[in-house]
């Protein structure tokens, strides 16, 4: 409850008057009587290949790359799958979409505004926060004439949804070449044996930077064979150098992985590769 979009699943649920049902950690329990939840893509990937019974109609998705044979699986068991685009300090949602085969975030939500400039986004509108709660006061949102700085880069498509690329702060140059960790992931995701995917830049001697990939997998990733899958999906520069296993510590709160404790986690169990913080 302490993020903002688990408090605005307690106000769908009053506003439509629903029943709420309160999660006691186990997933496949919990899910079973559930109608509508939102979950990151690797849950409902769990639902699906674990073939759990569920009475669920619609999901509403994020926290990574969502892959189109996923959503179908979820379709033919008859459940919705939807995602949408937003931040802690929009509350939260600001494009939204039934998922289908455009891969984008979707279009504007009543009361927000948006716009992409030299590929950054900045939002504002009547759910934009007041500011930051800190000490028991309010510190004010740094805003650019009333707009404020998302940090994320993305565009708009020839339907007029938005796409989002990525971080600003998870784009690093290889080569002279920008590469986006999102991207990277994406093309990971969408391979059929990997369920969750993060990229971790790391100092390359030749390259400036390169990428490592730390994966929830049925086996850890042969070097040589990622190299054919990636193939038509990347341009070689873009391709992992290295692969390691995701430990069930990053994943059993069964929430998003966040990118900081896989860069500590991997920092601290090798040292063939120098993370960059």
């Amino acid at each position: 409850m302490f993020h903002v979009s688990g408090l605005a699943i307690v106000w769908r649920w009053l506003t439509v008057g629903a029943t709420l049902n309160i999660a006691s950690g186990n997933f496949a329990e919990d899910i079973a009587n559930v109608t509508h939840a939102s979950l990151v893509a690797t849950q409902l990937k769990r639902i699906i290949d674990n073939q759990w019974p569920t009475s669920l109609k619609r999901v509403l998705l994020g926290g990574s790359h969502i892959a189109h044979k996923l959503v179908e699986s979820a379709e033919a068991r008859g459940i919705e799958s939807w995602m949408g685009y937003g931040m802690t300090e929009t509350a939260s949602t600001v494009t939204a979409k039934r998922v289908d085969k455009i891969a984008s975030s979707g279009t504007l939500l009543p009361h927000r505004t948006l716009k992409v400039e030299n590929e950054r986004i900045y939002v504002a509108g009547d759910t934009l926060a007041s500011g930051y709660f800190v000490q028991g006061k309010i510190s004010p949102l740094m805003l650019e004439s009333g707009w404020f700085d998302t940090k994320d880069l993305g565009c708009w498509n020839t339907q007029q949804e938005l796409c989002v690329i990525g971080r600003a702060d998870n784009l690093f140059i290889s080569g002279g070449e920008n590469v986006h960790c999102e991207e990277v992931e994406a093309a990971l995701n969408s391979l059929s044996f990997i369920s969750q995917a993060m990229v971790v830049p790391v100092e390359d001697e030749e390259f400036g930077v390169r990428c490592v990939a730390v994966v929830q997998a049925t086996s850890k990733p042969e070097l040589s064979k990622m190299r054919e899958q990636l193939a038509p999906l990347l341009a070689k520069f873009k391709h992992p150098i290295g692969y390691f296993l995701m430990p069930n510590q990053l994943t059993s709160s069964g929430i998003k992985v966040a990118r900081r404790d896989v860069k500590q986690w991997l920092a601290g169990i090798q040292s063939d590769f120098i993370v960059i913080s």
